[in-house]
């Protein structure tokens, strides 16, 4: 098994405005394929509202599901939260499809879930990060690891071991061979290390990188320190 350290660089997408706020009293709603639905506000979905989603929908207020259903039912298109502090509330339950977090804290008010409404779920949760995968071994290796695991980030080869030099990811075994060790950074939007993993579990580690994320894409609570470059 490969030691990969990892790089999480946090993002926040831009904000465009096309409504202050999206209420549906029991109507069908479709986005089609390439199409955005941004609202600067809340969304509320009222008695008997349906979404058929296959395009992205982004918003920067409260989710409040009062349907009757939930919502999406089996279509597979994006939801990004991007607002400073968010909810997912209502009376009923929300199934995601994709659906992304960025901006600051998001609290569940009720029970919501992710992966669509297919047989095999087929969506994502995106905390608003880029994981990159990072190895000192070659790239045909690379190629035949992320194909044999079906790795869903992108995997980098630092051969010369530069990149996990400057992160002292590097040690060396009974004095002759140079390892690097399995260890986790956050790198936030300004290119600044928030948070170091020198010990990682491969069974909980991304339980625990997703609860951290959540946490720092908040207030700040404690200056971070400067990326190596």
């Amino acid at each position: 098994m490969k030691n990969i350290s990892t790089i999480l660089i946090s993002n926040l997408l831009a904000l465009a405005a096309s409504a202050q706020l999206m209420t549906s009293n029991g109507a069908g709603m479709t986005t089609t394929t390439g199409t955005t639905v941004t609202v600067k506000g809340d969304i509320q979905n009222n008695a008997g509202t349906t979404i058929n989603n296959t395009g992205s929908i982004e918003f920067s207020g409260n989710w409040i599901n009062n349907s009757g259903n939930n919502c999406f039912g089996t279509s597979q298109g994006s939801v990004t939260m991007n607002g400073s502090a968010q909810t997912i509330g209502g009376t009923d339950s929300t199934l995601f499809n994709n659906l992304t977090l960025t901006g600051g804290p998001k609290t569940l008010l009720v029970n919501a879930a992710v992966g669509g409404g297919n047989g095999s779920p087929t969506g994502t949760l995106n905390v608003g990060a880029t994981i990159l995968g990072i190895s000192v071994d070659d790239v045909t290796s690379h190629k035949k690891f992320a194909a044999d695991h079906q790795l869903p980030f992108t995997l980098l080869a630092d051969s010369e071991k530069k990149v996990a030099r400057d992160y002292g990811v590097l040690h060396r075994m009974l004095g002759l061979m140079e390892l690097a060790r399995r260890e986790t950074f956050i790198v936030d939007p300004q290119g600044r290390v928030a948070k170091h993993y020198r010990e990682v579990d491969p069974g909980s580690h991304s339980k625990q990188v997703l609860a951290d994320l959540k946490v720092l894409q908040g207030p700040a609570t404690e200056p971070a320190r400067p990326a190596v470059r």
